[in-house]
């Protein structure tokens, strides 16, 4: 006799579908089409853009607060929706970010307003984070949550009997957020998984945790990272239950670069020389605000690196050492 289990209807919105033992993952996500429109829906495409002619941004470093836990290095970063340019021939378009708090001008956070500060840590020396959720209540991308919680087929498939379905978010939610480090050696209960999503209303998801809690509000998440790894570039982004993809293809995601001082032996480029490139698809409304089409097609139109469509980097004729994240959306 079956146990009766529910089942998160998460789709092809990732970081949220939880398989019962025993089922087929097959019949737990769309179609690789995805599609919830019909074959004649129209997907917006990108105007046409002049290549090169936006300077690469070089996302901010955050900078650490070694006060609040010695030994440690601590940050505090709010997730917030602002105002970002993804080419000169395109209007602002609203996105969502990650500032860091900068201890020695706490007025004057560290971001870009898309996409988050490098936290720049050292191997075995452990990092703090307080997690921040500042987003507005309603999605940028709100149709989708919509079609998710209206039981659109392909977003929110139905599990397979005896077992039950469950929505991947409540119904007074339609923005969540918990942070993931992407790679990195951390405990469960800094790992950022799905079901430790809290909103920016003090919403928890059922797994919700924290370090330290009588130094959090109710939209905040404290979480510890070891850095006991390899010197290596990893990134963190967001994990939201039922609308990872969502949540990144609105600008959450930063890098985290874990350095060694061995690494000064081995004579790499360094400073202006070691250039990070964070690379993403997206599409553009004609106002230049980001289209998300992934409910109608795989892949976007426009390549982005660093927030910028068809960036260019000015050289010297020297050596350079390029880190590159594939931070595209599944």
């Amino acid at each position: 006799m079956f146990e009766r289990r529910k089942f998160l209807m998460a789709g092809a919105l990732g970081g949220a579908a939880m398989l019962p033992p025993g089922v087929l993952g097959a019949r737990a996500y769309a179609s690789p089409a995805h599609g919830s429109g019909s074959a004649d829906t129209p997907v917006p495409q990108t105007p046409p853009l002049k290549k090169y002619v936006d300077p690469l941004p070089i996302p901010m470093t955050a900078v650490p607060d070694r006060s609040v836990y010695p030994g440690a290095d601590y940050y505090e970063v709010t997730m917030r929706e602002s105002s970002w340019r993804f080419h000169r021939d395109l209007g602002p378009s609203p996105v969502w970010g990650y500032w860091a708090t900068n201890p020695h001008h706490p007025r004057k956070s560290i971001g870009m307003g898309y996409l988050g500060p490098t936290l720049d840590v050292t191997r075995d020396h452990p990092t703090v984070v307080k997690w921040r959720n500042e987003l507005p209540t309603t999605h940028m991308f709100q149709f989708v949550i919509d079609a998710i919680r209206n039981g659109d087929p392909e977003l929110t498939p139905t599990a397979p009997p005896p077992y039950t379905s469950e929505l991947p978010f409540p119904s007074n939610v339609n923005v969540w957020n918990v942070v993931h480090q992407h790679g990195g050696f951390t405990a469960p209960q800094s790992d950022g998984m799905p079901l430790q999503s809290f909103s920016p209303d003090g919403i928890h998801a059922e797994s919700y945790t924290t370090l330290d809690p009588s130094r959090v509000e109710p939209n905040e998440a404290i979480c510890a990272y070891t850095n006991h790894d390899h010197s290596c570039m990893l990134w963190y982004h967001d994990h939201g239950i039922g609308m990872t993809s969502l949540n990144v293809y609105a600008g959450l995601a930063g890098l985290y670069r874990i350095g060694d001082p061995a690494d000064e032996r081995l004579g790499l480029p360094r400073g202006e020389f070691e250039v990070p490139l964070i690379l993403q698809d997206r599409t553009f409304h004609p106002d230049g605000s980001l289209a998300y089409t992934m409910t109608l097609r795989e892949g976007e139109d426009t390549p982005v690196v660093n927030g910028k469509a068809y960036p260019f980097l000015a050289v010297e004729p020297r050596r350079y050492r390029l880190r590159i994240l594939n931070a595209s959306n599944p």
